[in-house]
């Protein structure tokens, strides 16, 4: 019962976050996510309505289905194309931080060989959520945003097995090198293959049901299938993450090809993953904010904190240093390496890994100044990108005017849509009701409005035949909107825009025809 009321509170908070972030569009919504869960933190009622943080929990039920959508959303074709630029970030590139981290912080600060890379195994993994949040409303360079996202999509292995040598390193006293690339590639190549198997088995299970109406049962399935591939792969000791994300890659190719087998079926997953994808983004910053206010309260007095703020700064930069020569080595130019080195935010997962550890032989001194060291670690990497990324790179269109540039095409698109219903014979009330739907579509009608035609629905029914003609009327005033768009889009330079309306109009469309829809 507490994990449910734990997973409830944060839902609502994430989803009250989201709502909030409408009115502030130049704030990144993860700050807005952020800032409502250090409110949880400080609002003893509902810091007390959410547990501990249980770091298997978060990994299977968030960061699981996170990376799963984010491999769908990525062409596997592109993964082969790129495998020797994935072995480069997420192992050599790893690797290279790791140990630039772990040696500086041992003869600079004094820590032990072990516990310093520890916490450089720790700064490994990044964030792609949290990356995304402080280039909100800027341009990243294509090749960079790309790179960041193979990397953060793959790195999370290479952390996870740094992390396990060096905790080893610090229990046994030695460091098993040989051991730990032996883990690596049974955990790595265990997860690819393993992703790949039962991506594929999911793939031909449902294509033995294209021609039924599955597609509830299939929804339950699909949001399923990432717990389910994390959980077996963790059991038999092969990386849950690599698995995750190689099952979503190769359920991409899937997509791109069976879109149209079962066009229901498609849009209801579409709609799953965007929505899934959307809160539990929201609730990871939410949780990020809490625990930021609770390891504050518990650790603070318990070490030395200028010692925690210098090795956090120190690790941090290290990596920017790292990340930085990394890309100049290529040949890439000084801006496109700066903001690279910049782009590697560290976020939730940091913090998930920081808690794996807090049993696996560290003295609670030890893991007290790890856990705040990391905290100004993933604190650094996010508010000193949200500050340089302003003056690097350039802003996108402004939100109020693409804002007011929708406006203006919808409100015409409805126009026309509303012209063409005042050309043919309607029925009085039927008419009323068709040009309020329209108005309605235009963002045109008052809570007056609403309730009076509340009103009149509750009171009175169309007829079958009121019905029918009513529902022409509006597809004969959807067909014009297509039609305005097709011309418009022939004009203005909004492709993502243009694409939007046409999926607004194709939607309106699919609810009047559903022979299923039973609320209209």
């Amino acid at each position: 019962m507490e994990l449910i009321i734990s997973g409830g509170t944060i839902i609502i908070v994430a989803a009250l976050a989201s709502i909030i972030n409408e009115f502030l569009p130049r704030v990144s919504g993860s700050y807005v996510a952020i800032a409502f869960g250090i409110a949880i933190g400080f609002i003893p009622f509902l810091n007390d309505l959410v547990v501990n943080f249980n770091t298997e929990i978060f990994m299977l039920f968030v960061v699981a289905p996170l990376l799963y959508f984010e491999g769908q959303a990525t062409r596997l074709n592109l993964i082969w194309r790129q495998v020797r630029a994935i072995i480069s970030l997420a192992l050599v590139l790893a690797l290279a931080i790791t140990i630039a981290a772990g040696f500086s912080v041992h003869y600079l600060l004094g820590y032990s060989l072990p516990l310093a890379f520890i916490m450089a195994s720790l700064a490994t993994p990044t964030d792609a959520t949290a990356t995304e949040a402080v280039s909100d409303g800027l341009i990243v360079p294509e090749r960079t945003e790309h790179a960041l996202k193979l990397e953060s999509m793959f790195n999370d292995a290479s952390g996870i097995v740094l992390l396990s040598a060096t905790s080893l390193w610090l229990t046994r006293g030695h460091l098993d090198v040989q051991g730990s690339i032996m883990s690596f590639i049974v955990a790595a190549g265990g997860g690819v293959v393993f992703g790949f198997l039962f991506a594929f088995g999911m793939i031909s299970f449902r294509k033995l049901f294209t021609k039924n109406s599955t597609y509830n049962g299939q929804a339950i399935l699909y949001l399923l299938t990432p717990i389910f591939i994390y959980l077996i792969a963790e059991h038999f000791h092969m990386s849950g993450i690599i698995a995750v994300v190689m099952a979503g890659l190769v359920q991409n190719s899937e997509s791109s090809r069976s879109s149209f087998a079962h066009v229901k079926q498609f849009h209801t997953n579409l709609v799953l993953m965007n929505f899934t994808q959307a809160l539990l983004n929201s609730a990871v910053f939410v949780i990020l904010g809490l625990m930021l206010v609770r390891i504050f309260r518990a650790e603070l007095g318990l070490v030395n904190l200028s010692i925690s703020i210098a090795t956090g700064a120190l690790l941090y930069g290290i990596n920017l240093l790292v990340r930085y020569l990394y890309k100049r080595f290529k040949h890439v130019s000084h801006h496109e390496s700066l903001v690279f080195a910049l782009g590697g935010v560290r976020g939730a997962i940091t913090m998930a890994l920081v808690f794996s550890i807090e049993e696996s032989g560290l003295t609670s001194a030890q893991f007290n100044q790890v856990l705040l060291a990391e905290i100004f670690l993933i604190l650094l990497s996010m508010i000193v990108p949200t500050v340089l990324f302003r003056f690097i790179l350039p802003a996108a269109t402004p939100p109020t005017e693409a804002d007011a540039t929708r406006d203006r095409i919808r409100l015409e698109m409805v126009r026309a849509g509303r012209e063409a219903v005042k050309k043919i014979y309607l029925p009085p009330r039927v008419r009323q009701r068709v040009m309020y739907d329209l108005a309605d579509q235009a963002n045109r009608t008052s809570q007056r409005d609403f309730w009076q035609e509340w009103r009149r629905t509750s009171v009175s029914e169309l007829t079958q035949g009121e019905k029918e003609l009513e529902q022409r009327a509006l597809t004969w005033a959807l067909m014009q909107e297509w039609r305005y768009i097709d011309e418009i889009s022939q004009k203005e330079e909004l492709t993502d825009d243009i694409y939007r309306f046409y999926d607004e109009i194709t939607l309106a469309l699919s609810i009047l025809m559903d022979p299923d829809n039973k609320l209209r």
